[in-house]
């Protein structure tokens, strides 16, 4: 009878715990990566753009598909101004302000890329982005609901900003 040579099965360590993840800094950098995400050219024919500081009154159509999670109420007057916020989202950004009502987002801003006019609004963990190109007076162009889980389901509206004398 021959013998085999006995095969040990290696030793079993301890399975090391999993790593704890801190919920609300997971959240807040699950908003960071939708807004990068959403980073694309936007509408073509735009107009060149100028530096749209100043206030509109902003128009939204119908969100599709249709919301299932609550969103803040966007202002419908909206004040882009020339200075630049200093905390957390906001921090070098040029800040985004409602006209005559309280605003129910904790940051908004604004920038100008190219032809393309980028406003958001974010609660942290929510908000809106708009895309936006110039059209004769007007900006044209879309809003996008974020979220801070994944899939977001892309919620997408018409958006127009059109300009008004300031208060």
């Amino acid at each position: 009878m021959t013998r085999h040579p006995t095969v040990r099965s290696p030793r079993r360590r301890p399975a090391a715990p999993a790593p704890r993840l801190h919920l609300p800094a997971l959240a807040g950098a699950a908003a960071l990566l939708a807004l990068a995400a959403c980073d694309d050219d936007g509408p073509t024919g735009a107009q060149p753009l100028d530096a749209p500081a100043g206030c509109y009154d902003l128009t939204l159509g119908a969100w599709r598909p249709a919301l299932e999670e609550g969103l803040p109420a966007l202002p419908r007057t909206v004040r882009l101004l020339d200075e630049r916020g200093t905390s957390v989202l906001e921090d070098g950004r040029l800040l985004a302000r409602a006209v005559g009502a309280p605003l129910d987002y904790r940051w908004a801003f604004w920038e100008v890329r190219a032809d393309t006019l980028r406003v958001v609004f974010s609660t942290g963990f929510t908000g809106a982005e708009l895309r936006l190109q110039r059209r004769g007076t007007r900006l044209v162009g879309e809003a996008q609901a974020f979220y801070d889980y994944v899939p977001n389901p892309g919620n997408r509206a018409a958006a127009t900003l059109a300009p008004r004398a300031c208060p």
